[in-house]
């Protein structure tokens, strides 16, 4: 399988030939699970709290998950801060 891709300006051209005897030959030998794809786009969404000082970020975690469900793949924490004017809170971002 052969993949070329060119820059036109600003804008990307993809180009590919595919071997489909090799392609076959790799699927027959394989066990596929065929997987409709979301209807729904996914979405990025980020969430910044003001939090008491004494709330676990785990819990927080725990809970965006369990509402989310099925809906929620990945939450990570990328931001945390504390500022000294406001010793019982502290910034979260998700």
């Amino acid at each position: 399988m052969y993949i070329l891709i060119l820059g036109i300006k600003n804008n990307m051209a993809l180009v590919m030939e595919i071997n489909l005897n090799v392609l076959l030959n790799i699927i027959s030998n394989n066990n596929f699970k065929l997987v409709s794809f979301s209807h729904f786009p996914s979405v990025k969404c980020d969430l910044s709290l003001i939090i008491d000082d004494n709330t676990k970020i785990d819990e927080i975690i725990n809970l965006i998950k369990q509402s989310g469900g099925y809906l929620v793949h990945d939450v990570n924490v990328f931001d945390l801060y504390k500022n000294e004017n406001y010793q019982e809170k502290k910034s979260v971002s998700i």
